[in-house]
């Protein structure tokens, strides 16, 4: 047991709340604790209990962090094996957005043009042309409904989108949202299953998502306002949050919420569908506060381990001091489990700013291994239940994930496409 130590300052005012600062020791994810004085010059230390440890962090705000955690490597000899495929006629720089079928892909091209595409094959199909359903000058985002039957292709920072059956082309509803900051977080939206059912979550306005059926266009939460103007009385259920990106659980029963508040703190926020869908209709407003925030900073990778566990990658409540790690999170009794240091992403707070610069803060998926994708680190593998570092490849970034088939696609800047797997 490696003992715990505080400065001084905080332990003789044990009790009272007091801004503390975390000194990682590089002995695993150990740390110990500071005031801001000592923090900035010579700390005088003292070993104190568990019990007086925890009344200090449970009392107090964090102010910072300091030093590096020590990384678990355990070399496992895996490595990725990379094919370069190419499809006449079609260059992977042009498409905007890509997203996985259960065999197949969809791809959303330059030109506004839907395709399914089968790189077994080398063949495509045409899907739709989305000229006049989204700009296409903006970055665009797709996503695809489990059963392969029905795409949203979308803004991710504008206010429009589509919905379309995937095998005609016929178009089942049109999405759009306010356009109050739309420039800083990406269009919520995304498919789950919920009873065997395709169901769409989606953003209506800045502070509100709706659930509708992209078969029948049914809405399904139908309520009140959940938004003012000056003058007007603030709704009941009135909620103070920019939502941001959608993570649907693998079940469908739970959603988790990459969105903001102003000043602006990131925070990531879930809740669950069946209580949405069946018990309280404002259940996406009354959402219960996680403690998963950062000043400054969100849109970064997030990915379900299973049913109820929830990846956010970065520790720490501040950008300025968030490190390179993966905080696992027990959704159904809002409880961090732990936290692992070690997958890198790039953190691009000027992105956030600007609505032609794409999100470049990277992306996860969980499948048996947790993969951490960067555009800066390319691909790095890790186990879960260890948090330990099992192998990487740097040599590119892929763009999505096909679970079927555990196969990466990365868009090549020579036209070509590149299937990766990882090779056990």
């Amino acid at each position: 047991m490696i003992p715990r130590h505080a400065c001084e300052h905080l332990r003789i005012d044990l009790g009272r709340q007091q801004w503390h600062h975390k000194i990682l020791t590089g002995e695993g994810v150990h740390y110990d604790l500071l005031c801001p004085v000592c923090a900035k010059g010579e700390p005088v230390w003292s070993e104190v209990s568990d019990n007086e440890f925890l009344e200090i962090e449970k009392n107090g705000w964090c102010g910072g962090i300091s030093g590096q955690p020590e990384i678990k490597r355990t070399p496992s000899g895996q490595s990725f094996l990379h094919d370069i495929v190419q499809q006449d006629g079609l260059d992977a720089s042009k498409v905007k957005a890509i997203v996985p079928l259960y065999e197949g892909w969809l791809a959303l091209m330059a030109t506004g043009e839907l395709l399914e595409l089968d790189f077994a094959s080398g063949t495509r199909r045409h899907i739709a042309v989305l000229t006049d359903a989204i700009d296409l000058a903006l970055n665009l985002g797709l996503c695809a409904s489990e059963d392969g039957c029905f795409v949203a292709a979308f803004e991710s920072r504008g206010i429009k989108g589509v919905v379309l059956e995937r095998i005609t082309g016929k178009r089942c509803l049109t999405l759009t949202r306010d356009a109050h900051d739309v420039e800083i977080t990406p269009f919520p939206v995304a498919f789950f299953a919920y009873l065997n059912r395709p169901l769409l979550v989606h953003a209506t306005d800045w502070n509100r998502l709706d659930i509708s059926d992209p078969q029948t266009g049914e809405l399904l939460t139908q309520r009140g306002p959940t938004s003012y103007k000056q003058g007007e009385p603030r709704p009941e259920h009135y909620l103070d949050y920019f939502h941001g990106a959608l993570y649907p659980s693998p079940d469908g029963a739970w959603i988790a919420d990459d969105g903001w508040v102003w000043h602006p703190i990131g925070a990531v926020n879930w809740w669950s569908v069946t209580r949405w869908l069946s018990e309280n209709v404002w259940e996406s407003e009354d959402v219960e506060p996680t403690d998963c925030f950062r000043a400054y900073f969100w849109g970064g990778p997030i990915c379900w381990i299973d049913n109820k566990t929830l990846a956010v990658w970065g520790y720490g409540n501040d950008a300025d001091w968030l490190l390179p790690a993966i905080r696992l999170f027990d959704v159904p009794t809002n409880k961090e489990l732990r936290w692992f240091p070690g997958p890198q992403t790039s953190r691009d707070k000027e992105a956030f700013w600007e609505p032609k610069v794409p999100f470049h803060n990277g992306w996860m998926v969980y499948d048996e291994f947790l993969f951490a994708c960067s555009i800066e680190h390319g691909v790095s593998v890790w186990d879960v239940a260890s948090g330990a570092w099992l192998c990487e490849d740097a040599s590119f970034y892929p763009a999505a994930y096909q679970r079927s088939t555990k196969t990466f696609l990365t868009l090549r800047p020579d036209c070509a496409f590149q299937l990766s797997h990882l090779k056990t």
